[in-house]
């Protein structure tokens, strides 16, 4: 099997008639956007359309909406409540997250480990 990126539904052309300059995407766009597409949207083994769309939308949804959202809340809370209390229950109130957090760098290594960087992203 042969995989590789296509262009809006076409092959990728060695003479540059069917491509997607990166200097032009990433002026366009962000060095962030192009590489988080690049590592999360191809398939390990099967062929992977590019588009624009789909560069703008996995930027939007997994950076700017997921990270850029999480970040800009938990800054914000911590700003408004300075003075935290811990709770007397602490060790029960997000155990399960905790945990889960504890766990992804394992997780990420090993998905890097398998060369599975779509699955790392993930």
């Amino acid at each position: 099997m042969h995989d590789y990126l296509t262009v809006n539904g076409t092959k990728i052309a060695k003479s540059g008639a069917q491509a997607a300059c990166p200097a032009e995407l990433v002026a366009s766009y962000g060095a962030d956007a192009v590489r988080w597409w690049l590592l999360r949207a191809p398939a390990p083994a099967a062929t992977t359309d590019f588009t624009v769309e789909r560069l703008v939308a996995a930027h939007d949804r997994d950076l700017a909406n997921t990270l850029g959202n999480l970040a800009s809340r938990v800054l914000t809370l911590a700003r408004r409540e300075a003075h935290w209390r811990t709770p007397a229950r602490a060790a029960e109130v997000g155990a399960d997250l905790r945990a889960q957090a504890a766990a992804l760098p394992t997780a990420v290594d090993d998905a890097v480990d398998r060369y599975d960087v779509r699955g790392a992203c993930a």
